[in-house]
């Protein structure tokens, strides 16, 4: 697990004989930190999502990642070493989040027009050269996918992401339309491997 990996390391940072616990106690703040700055920016893309203003989105994001970042509720997952398997499935999970909602936020040049007196789905979306347009959607899309199983190998409770990025869009959906098919057969992927996932664990059991 990704958790184990961790404390190995902190192990061979310690010596690899004894554990010296200011390692193990940096590590799991280091990754506190980590996870209050992915929640920042994830707040801010938000913000822009739904059309605030940079000032805006900068208080907004400030306010939410201060909050986390220093509420005593995270005390026990930063100063017990025992918690870190919640901090690090937080960092994962939110960073798996941020590289999905990446793509979202442009269409490729040249995408199909709608028909003549409809509402295009992606009007008003910024547009990229379509090379790089998919260029930037599988770096992102398949990151964010090899992100989530490492979310899911801190802890299971990581699954919650599919549902949350739908929860994501339909709350901020941005410019357009972010149900294209696109976005869909993500979406669908993402649920498979919930579902895989939930099969294991019952076949376990």
């Amino acid at each position: 697990q990704e958790t184990m990996r961790s404390y190995k390391r902190d192990l061979r940072l310690s010596g690899g004989a004894t554990p010296d616990p200011r390692i193990f106690h940096a590590a799991g703040v280091l990754t506190h930190l980590g996870v209050a700055w992915l929640l920042y920016w994830h707040f801010f893309l938000l913000g822009g999502r739904m059309g605030y203003s940079f000032e805006e989105r900068a208080t907004f994001s400030n306010l939410a990642a201060g909050l986390f970042a220093l509420h005593p509720v995270q005390t026990e997952a930063v100063a017990y070493v025992s918690g870190r398997s919640d901090v690090l499935a937080s960092l994962y999970l939110l960073g798996a989040l941020v590289l999905f909602l990446v793509p979202t936020r442009f269409r490729p040049e040249g995408a199909p027009r709608a028909a003549p007196g409809s509402v295009p789905p992606e009007e008003g979306v910024p547009s990229l050269p379509a090379a790089r347009y998919w260029l930037l959607t599988l770096a992102c899309w398949g990151l964010c996918l090899a992100v989530f199983i490492k979310a899911l190998l801190c802890k299971e409770i990581a699954a919650v992401l599919p549902a949350l990025a739908v929860l994501v869009l339909w709350l901020a959906p941005g410019k357009g339309s972010p149900w294209n098919p696109r976005v869909v057969y993500m979406l669908a992927l993402l649920f498979t491997g919930v579902a895989a996932l939930l099969a294991l664990r019952v076949a376990a059991f």
